[in-house]
């Protein structure tokens, strides 16, 4: 390169410098504060303009903050309040079967669970076994079975060492209110063709099936008029027992250590919702369920 051109160049680069200043080329005393025209749009950050009111502070808007500022505000967290009490219609339903049923005695009471379905199920049952066994002779009616049931729930509170007791005349044991209702004959006779299901008819996996069809009738008559309470309790029942039983119980330390158990569904005052026999281990049972879930 030349010294002419170098010198050139220098010439140049000074004349630049001269050119660049920090310097306005504004008067700000013809600065509008409604109009502002003359302010350079290219300026960044924040700028302060000067008036004879005061100092006003302008600001680029803040695209972020603008869009907080236009939301509307999120409502508070509501938290549910939870209650575990069920409703209590309990009380509604005790009302309308005291309205019904107030007014019934004993045996009215008795005869809303032993209707006529539970009888003509036992007539019909036991009639269809006397004939089976040749016993054509037998024939049983709704009377001599009422009365009948009346004797047997007598002996269940006033006991005598043998059945034929109770139409004994001895002083000791006599009791003319059986002997009135019945004689030992037919007691016995309906005694011995008493049935509850048709033999024809079982199921020979179900060592209740003589009894089932009346269980599930019984089970369908406590629902009817019970009432599910609060407080219900599962749990097991004896009835006792000494005969010759494959589904006869023995537990140890009960007050009743023979007899059928029973699980049964009641009420906190010990109504009784539903029963369940039980037969041992040997029962059809719910794949995968164990003894206690099941009965549940």
């Amino acid at each position: 390169m030349s010294l002419k051109s170098s010198k050139h160049i220098a010439e140049v680069l000074d004349e630049l410098e001269d050119s660049l200043t920090d310097e306005e080329h504004f008067d700000d005393n013809d600065v509008a504060i409604n109009d502002v025209v003359d302010v350079p749009h290219d300026v960044r950050g924040t700028f302060e303009i000067l008036t004879s009111s005061g100092a006003v502070n302008t600001s680029k808007p803040n695209p972020s903050k603008k869009r907080r500022e236009t939301l509307p505000k999120r409502k508070s967290k509501m938290h549910p309040n939870y209650n575990d009490v069920p409703i209590n219609e309990e009380q509604k339903c005790v009302a309308q079967l005291v309205e019904n049923y107030g007014g019934t005695n004993v045996l009215q009471c008795f005869l809303l669970f032993f209707d006529d379905t539970v009888i003509n199920l036992i007539i019909d049952n036991s009639n269809k076994y006397a004939t089976y066994c040749n016993r054509h002779n037998f024939s049983l009616g709704k009377s001599n079975l009422l009365k009948f049931i009346g004797i047997m729930i007598l002996t269940g509170y006033h006991s005598l060492p043998k059945i034929e007791n109770y139409w004994s005349k001895d002083e000791d044991k006599e009791i003319i209110l059986v002997r009135k209702t019945m004689s030992k004959n037919k007691f016995k006779n309906i005694k011995q063709n008493l049935h509850l299901s048709d033999n024809k008819n079982l199921d020979l996996t179900d060592k209740f099936a003589k009894l089932r069809p009346f269980f599930n009738i019984l089970n369908e008559k406590f629902s009817q008029f019970g009432i599910f309470s609060h407080n219900l309790s599962i749990d097991e029942e004896m009835v006792p027992y000494f005969g010759r039983h494959s589904c006869k119980m023995f537990i140890k330390g009960k007050p009743v250590r023979f007899g059928f158990k029973l699980w049964c569904l009641t009420s906190e005052n010990g109504y009784l919702y539903k029963f369940l026999p039980y037969g041992g281990a040997s029962t059809k049972r719910v794949d995968g369920l164990p003894l206690g879930s099941e009965v549940v």
